[in-house]
């Protein structure tokens, strides 16, 4: 029997069944996630699902990406180094998130559900005009990266997505690392405490929004993204209303200096985070070493405290965060143009 395919809300998609196709790997396209990124990107976000009679046998997110886009990290033009006239607009597929972009298949190697969702993207890029179809960071290791292969997409090398296990406390952290890095570890770690800094694991709710969408617009701003004050606080109210999230702060006189925003995932009974938004004061940081201390090594001990099995810290830097234990898994992206 061939399979239904439709666009739907959220709600709809979350009543059908979504999240029972999610791994432990899908924390950004966990419902609640994606219902306040379709709250802040209203029509621009699509869910696709494919049914198998009444059951949902594969779901797939869209995004409508121009050269308006705030999102610039993941831009093909951007990303790939193109022309934005020719490769933009496009339709981003597999959530609107920095690595691990992927379907949602009932069955991994389901190759009539995805050829069903990318005939069906494929088919809303043609009617806007779009300039290609994209996956922008498959990992290798997905079957997705042969099934997209062989659908006719290029396949272009992007920067790796890293993972750092939680496999007991820190001591046993330390011990899976050289030794002069646990040297280096140690001696960063007692720097950022003599330096006066508290480091704390806090609910959302109880930041000051104000600040972390200041040193949030400071981290991406030093990294090249025009990016807005006004945008970074809507995404953090946002995510007041959408998934289970935990925050590390760093202060000093009761003045957040950084901080991370993780996404909580739980699947099967295996809980992970998943790195969504940082920011630093890095005046007030000077050459205190925070970075590391805010989004590796406070949260690795709350991870092993609270039961987590792994922490997403996601794209860039990719050495230091090797040299650190996290694992990378190399990535590309995925490139189908459509016929004028």
């Amino acid at each position: 029997m061939a399979l239904r395919v439709e666009e739907v809300s959220v709600e709809d998609a979350e009543r059908a069944g979504w999240d029972a196709l999610l791994t432990t790997e899908d924390g950004f396209q966990q419902t609640s996630y994606l219902g306040m990124q379709q709250r802040l990107l209203g029509d621009r976000l699509h869910l696709t699902c494919a049914f198998d009679g009444p059951d949902l046998a594969a779901g797939l997110v869209t995004v409508d990406t121009d050269a308006d886009s705030p999102w610039t990290m993941a831009r093909p033009d951007l990303l790939l180094d193109l022309d934005a006239s020719a490769s933009l607009p496009a339709l981003t597929c597999g959530g609107r998130h920095l690595g691990n972009t992927r379907a949602l298949l009932r069955s991994p190697h389901d190759a009539t559900a995805l050829r069903s969702l990318l005939e069906e993207a494929s088919a809303r890029a043609a009617g806007a005009d779009d300039r290609c179809v994209y996956f922008p960071h498959v990992r290798d290791d997905d079957p997705l990266s042969a099934q997209l292969a062989a659908a006719g997409f290029t396949g272009t090398r992007v920067d790796p997505y890293c993972v750092l296990p939680v496999e007991g406390g820190f001591d046993d952290y330390l011990s899976r690392l050289s030794q002069s890095r646990r040297r280096g570890i140690r001696r960063d770690r007692k720097e950022v405490r003599e330096a006066g800094f508290v480091l704390e694991l806090v609910p959302l709710d109880q930041c000051d929004l104000d600040r972390l969408a200041e040193l949030d617009v400071a981290l991406l701003r030093k990294h090249g993204n025009d990016a807005k004050t006004a945008q970074s606080r809507s995404v953090l109210e946002g995510l007041l209303d959408g998934p289970q999230v935990v925050v590390t702060t760093a202060s000093r006189d009761g003045v957040v200096a950084g901080f991370g925003v993780m996404i909580e995932h739980t699947r099967e009974g295996a809980t992970q985070w998943f790195g969504n938004r940082a920011g630093f004061d890095y005046e007030m940081q000077g050459d205190i070493p925070l970075y590391f201390e805010v989004l590796f090594y406070s949260p690795l001990e709350w991870a092993h405290e609270r039961g987590v099995e792994a922490i997403h810290v996601g794209m860039g830097s990719t050495d230091a965060k090797v040299s650190r234990g996290a694992v990378a898994h190399p990535q590309s992206c995925w490139t189908r143009w459509v016929a004028a």
